[in-house]
């Protein structure tokens, strides 16, 4: 019997760190500025934008290379029609929703796991 108190016991403090670890699973995740940024350069391939940007390693490749977005981006954002603008940021805004709609569902489940 001592072995299956000991055995218990060990299941209880197991049972007992479950919750906290479950709840590490839905910890947050980073802002999606990564994704956001993937999607802007894929969006400016498929719109041809490295053919008439200032960066000669885009014009090499083929394919945008930016490293950043918006007012700290290249001045290649010259050469976005208002279309592309306007697909680029409702994509952007719904990749925006959805993270914190994510957001949102973790904290949830965090406050139900560990609280």
């Amino acid at each position: 019997m001592p072995h299956s108190a000991t055995l218990q016991a060990r299941l209880q403090k197991v049972l007992g760190e479950l919750p906290p670890r479950i709840a590490d699973l839905f910890a947050p995740h980073p802002w999606p500025s990564a994704d956001i940024l993937a999607l802007a350069r894929l969006m400016a391939t498929e719109a041809g934008i490295p053919e008439k940007c200032g960066r000669a390693d885009c014009r090499r490749a083929g394919r945008c290379r930016a490293a950043a977005i918006g007012k700290a981006g290249p001045a290649c954002g010259a050469h976005w029609s208002d279309a592309e603008l306007a697909r680029l940021e409702a994509a952007a805004e719904g990749m925006v929703f959805a993270h914190l709609l994510a957001e949102r569902r973790a904290t949830e489940m965090r406050k139900v796991l560990a609280p």
